[in-house]
């Protein structure tokens, strides 16, 4: 059997834990698709008011076309009134993937940094007591 782009799981009931072993555009669309199905389940679960925290580990894999994630908007926003405040910890030690983020967070202003943070993967355990540290609140989600 043929390994997957991306493998989902759900960490201690709150960690979404999405794992890059490709970064194709065609990883992209996996990631989008799982990240929109897990979403789904948080908002169906009463859990809209809760920050939907994910480790996006692209340490094996390098970084996915981010700009192909972003031009497929969440089709969920549509769909529910609320969607929940969405925090990112990539894990990563590349340096171009560390560039290339540094990039994103210094054109999406203070909510990209306020909601996503890079780790390297020795770091891993940092990165999800960042996540859990996160404190639940109930504005939109805007992105």
């Amino acid at each position: 059997m043929e390994q997957p782009f991306v493998e989902y799981h759900l960490e201690n009931n709150s960690l979404h834990v999405f794992t890059f072993h490709n970064n194709s555009h065609k990883a992209a669309e996996e990631y989008m698709r799982l990240q929109n199905e897990a979403l789904e389940m948080w908002i169906i679960d009463n859990h809209a008011d809760e920050p939907f925290r994910m480790v996006i580990d692209i340490s094996q894999s390098g970084l996915f076309p981010i700009s192909h994630t972003l031009s497929h908007s969440l089709s969920l926003l549509r769909k529910y009134q609320q969607i929940p405040n969405r925090y990112f910890a990539y894990i990563t030690s590349n340096r171009n993937d560390l560039l290339m983020l540094r990039q994103l967070a210094e054109g999406g202003g203070k909510d990209w940094e306020e909601r996503r943070r890079t780790f390297p993967p020795e770091e891993l355990s940092e990165a999800k007591a960042w996540l859990m540290g996160v404190i639940p609140n109930s504005s939109k989600e805007s992105n």
